[in-house]
């Protein structure tokens, strides 16, 4: 098998890559100005002598790249690309502009490179970190105009929207995110915290704050960040929570937690590991602790408070899981002297001015009079994320002079009962049936069996879904049900039954909805999909062939049709490194052609078709005359929009699928112009606008979600191909509310505004 790539592995070799391209434009200026007299006029007096040798080596050796990887002792890695910009500032100011953030930049690229070749086995790189950096770099490389700006500018589009460049994510489980968060905000410096932690010694950390304050989103994301960076010293990450109670109208009551002991955690940690515990088989904590020794895993006990008074748990936890190499992330609302802790404190100003700008987009509202109270939303909110979200939701439908003053007068769980209640007002009557009906079920409907627990007509239960969808109070999400399924968070649904406490539907849907066939046993047939999804998946960790040998033997008989066998196939074929592709579309299409619903089969489907095109396009641009013709190229990024518009119409509404269908259509656009199809551009540029609006408002997925920040990059770049410097200067607005000044937002927006200088009469001061 070849070697594991993890996060760190890739990130430094994109760092060899940056240092490589660099190289080469400094020379190329340097050359341009002193001739072949370069390193000595351009390089030399700028450098300690004893240093010189090296990096005259570095600057002229065709393996600059590679020398520079085997070398553990290299004297001043990248910082030397700095010292020769700075020392001939009068050629690079042109270009770069501003010295201190570029110098800026240049020493986070230097830091980092440093991380991964002297700490790699101590240094735990995170996603958004490495989003930020790459950032950088392609800012860097596109002011000295290299060629590799564009690869830069890809991979950070990829990182941004969840890819994984460097190999599949670690086995375990995660809940999906949009049951933790919509869009995380903030918490550097907790999450700098939680990296320093896991780089060091000590097995076990607490993550504690108020309610609300957000300790599971931030060891959700923590976590998610090493899941998807396949750490070397990692083979797994889990999640285990302990929620055991909520609130009803007659009081609290039982819900259905991961755990509530040590038999059940037990059980939910092997099940997060293998699967479902054979009926044949008896789990001890004796084998289970056998096999944690052989198995480094990340491991978070979501809310530990609630389960702190028993005994035998907090024993295992605390102290027999030290004998393993498990890493353990506890979250409660009190500190335990015993657990070194990270404090979830309210938002800092920046932060909840993010928060707030990002919300204000969802809900199409003006920002003005947002920024200038963020002191009084700070005061009666509390500066906690849960409390700030409701708040905004409510002042979007009554102003945020009447919302603060609602506020000011109800504290905390009153305030959020009150602005629900005023929020019912305001949406139709169907609304708040159906958010009835999502609360007492606790679990995922679909539109039908909301209907029949409401009591409510098609049109009417779509009407409150949409709503509740529009006003971020429910997710779509995707199950084995042949149709989307619709949900809540344990937060809302909480809040729903405190605000209806004593309400006539509480009562008489719960018994609606214990009549619904979702809770008679699942048919057997489907019973037996599942079993051979779950093994297949399982052996493609250690054995392709076996993974694939055993979907093509099920798929005999009654199987032979399964739609949901042949694209588990499909993804089989396409997470090989190379993939499988003419192997992988044949099984997709058999997939769809049996009528798959399933979003997460056409969105790996449309993910290798991206892959191939972008390979394609590579090839056409930078390869040989003719080796593929821009018609292979244009004919290959519509097949991949064909691909995500099939999920979108067997599907529904799926925010992935509409990104990607955008994506590919501007991919269309930008093929076609290069062939001069200029008509044929032009509609694909509108497509791709069209999509990415709808993508903006289309439902999460539990397989990816997609940041507002790349959609809005996408929908600007599609609205400067159309040359509509109007919608370009709205996009280019929105896409700053929620990206703030990242690198990717400011190396487009300078490029943006050199080529449309109107647009800074568009676009308010702080965004230029």
């Amino acid at each position: 098998m070849p070697p594991k790539r993890d996060i760190n592995n890739f990130a430094n070799d994109l760092l060899l890559v940056f240092c490589d391209a660099v190289h080469a434009e400094l020379e190329r200026v340097l050359a341009n100005k002193f001739g072949a007299d370069w390193l000595r006029k351009g390089v030399r007096p700028h450098f300690h002598p004893d240093y010189f040798d090296r990096t005259q080596k570095m600057l002229t050796s065709p393996m600059r790249a590679i020398d520079m990887e085997r070398r553990d002792d290299e004297l001043f890695g990248i910082e030397h690309l700095w010292n020769i910009v700075a020392g001939n500032w009068d050629l690079f100011r042109g270009s770069f502009d501003d010295r201190t953030r570029t110098q800026a930049y240049f020493q986070e690229v230097s830091e980092l490179r440093h991380n991964l070749a002297h700490r790699r086995t101590r240094h735990v790189l995170l996603r958004s970190n490495l989003i930020r950096v790459m950032g950088g770099c392609q800012l860097l490389l596109s002011a000295l105009e290299s060629p590799q700006a564009d690869h830069f500018a890809e991979v950070v589009d990829s990182l941004s929207s969840g890819g994984t460049p460097w190999g599949p994510v670690l086995a375990g489980h995660l809940p999906p995110s949009h049951e933790m968060y919509g869009d995380f905000v903030g918490r550097p410096s907790q999450l700098a915290g939680l990296s320093e932690w896991l780089a060091s010694d000590n097995p076990q950390t607490l993550v504690w704050g108020y309610g609300g304050a957000g300790k599971s989103a931030l060891a959700y994301k923590f976590a998610q960040d090493i899941r998807d960076g396949s750490s070397d010293a990692l083979i797994a990450v889990c999640w285990a929570t302990a929620k055991s109670t909520e609130y009803s109208e007659e009081g609290t009551r039982e819900r259905v937690p991961d755990f509530i002991d040590l038999d059940t955690f037990c059980a939910a940690l092997w099940k997060s590991l293998y699967g479902p515990l054979p009926s044949s088989e008896v789990l001890t904590t004796t084998g289970l602790l056998k096999d944690l020794r052989e198995m480094p895993i990340l491991l978070v006990v979501d809310d530990f408070d609630t389960i702190s008074e028993d005994v035998d748990l907090t024993n295992f936890l605390l102290h027999e899981l030290k004998n393993t190499p498990t890493r353990v992330i506890y979250t409660s609302r009190y500190r335990v002297p015993s657990i070194p802790n990270i404090e979830v404190p309210p938002f800092s100003d920046d932060e909840l001015k993010e928060f707030v700008l990002q919300r204000l987009v969802d809900y199409e509202v003006t920002e003005t009079e947002y920024l200038e109270r963020l002191d009084a939303i700070t005061k009666v909110t509390g500066g906690y994320p849960l409390f700030v979200a409701d708040f905004i939701r409510h002042s979007a439908f009554v102003g945020v002079r009447t919302a603060l003053k609602d506020w000011g007068q109800k504290k905390g769980d009153a305030a959020r009962q009150y602005a629900l209640q005023r929020q019912i007002e305001y949406l139709s009557h169907s609304t708040a049936e159906v958010l009835i009906a999502l609360a007492v079920a606790r679990q995922g409907l679909n539109a039908e069996q909301i209907g029949e627990v409401a009591g409510l007509t098609d049109d009417d239960a779509a009407t409150g879904i949409g709503e509740l969808l529009r006003w971020r109070m429910a997710n779509q999400v995707t199950t084995d049900d042949d149709r989307p399924v619709f949900r809540m968070n344990g937060n809302t649904i909480r809040l729903v039954e405190q605000t209806f406490k004593g309400d006539w539907r509480l009562g008489t849907y719960a018994t609606a909805f214990k009549t619904l066939t979702g809770e008679r046993v699942p048919e057997a047939k489907r019973a037996a999909i599942g079993r051979v999804v779950d093994r297949a998946k399982r052996l493609s960790k250690d054995s392709f062939e076996e993974a694939e040998r055993c979907l093509q033997d099920a798929m005999k008989g009654e199987l032979r049709d399964s739609a949901d066998l042949a694209g588990v196939l499909g993804w089989l074929y396409s997470n090989q490194t190379p993939f499988h592709a003419p192997k992988a579309r044949e099984a997709f299409e058999k997939s769809h052609r049996f009528g798959s619903t399933k979003v997460d089969t056409y969105y790996h489907w449309a993910e290798m078709e991206r892959k191939l095109g972008e390979e394609l396009t590579e090839i056409a641009q930078h390869g040989q005359v003719g080796e593929v013709p821009e018609e292979t190229v244009i004919e290959q990024w519509k097949y991949c929009e064909d691909v995500a518009l099939k999920g979108l119409d067997r599907c529904g509404a799926s925010q992935p699928l509409f990104y990607l269908a955008g994506y590919a259509a501007s991919r269309v656009a930008k093929a076609s112009a290069r062939a001069n199809k200029f008509t044929y551009a032009e509609s694909a540029w509108e497509r791709a606008i069209e999509d990415f609006r709808n993508a903006l408002s289309a439902p999460f997925s539990e397989l990816v979600s997609v940041s507002k920040s790349v959609i809005y990059r996408g929908l600007t770049l599609a609205h400067e191909g159309t040359g509509n410097q109007k919608e370009l200067g709205r996009s280019l607005k929105s896409w700053h509310a929620v990206a703030g000044s990242s690198p990717n937002f400011q190396g487009d927006c300078r490029r943006l505004l050199s080529k449309f200088p109107n647009l800074r009469k568009e676009l308010p001061i702080d965004v230029l």
